[in-house]
């Protein structure tokens, strides 16, 4: 299930939003905030496929606020959805990490949608095997009960290797 976060002040704009990745999504799970504090707030605490935002939240707005959100995003693409036709702040948000920037209209409306599924393939691409550091243990254990001594050992040495790595990568 593909889980998105969506920024959006607006609680009509923000209800349109959700309505419609809900009718063009199956099985999507979309938590929605009206700013960028509570947006990080969310991502703190759980991990996203993917971030629709409006470019002005109450806390930051523009570049400062795609940098905000690209330090905790993790792997998440961050999508633009805004109000504001402005083809420099446009190039601006895109070169400080936002995939996409959308302008608010009816016709929009029906691409955001589309816009999302091109950026949850393009994620699969780039990371197709992200397993969650705290399901590696428990799909080593059930490896290793169900195969021949032999590779059990080399398991053992793959496990040994990944927690080395788990304990140098930065949170």
């Amino acid at each position: 299930m593909a889980k998105i976060l969506l920024i959006e002040p607006n609680v009509a704009h923000a209800k349109l939003i959700r309505e419609r990745l809900k009718a063009e999504l199956d099985g999507v799970h979309i938590d929605d905030v009206p700013g960028l504090k509570a947006g990080l707030t969310l991502l703190s605490r759980d991990a996203y496929d993917c971030i629709l935002t409006d470019s002005s939240t109450p806390e930051a707005s523009g570049v400062k606020l795609i940098r905000q959100l690209k330090k905790s995003a993790g792997h998440a693409s961050i999508i633009v959805v805004t109000g504001r036709l402005d083809e420099k702040q446009a190039t601006e948000i895109i070169r400080s990490g936002a995939s996409d920037y959308v302008f608010k209209s009816r016709n929009s409306l029906d691409t955001i949608p589309e816009l999302v599924k091109r950026n949850l393939v393009k994620a699969q691409v780039k990371n197709p095997l992200l397993i969650p550091a705290h399901m590696l243990g428990k799909i080593l254990d059930e490896i290793e009960r169900n195969v021949s001594k032999d590779v059990r050992t080399k398991i053992r040495k793959i496990r040994k290797n990944t927690e080395k790595l788990l304990r140098r990568a930065p949170n």
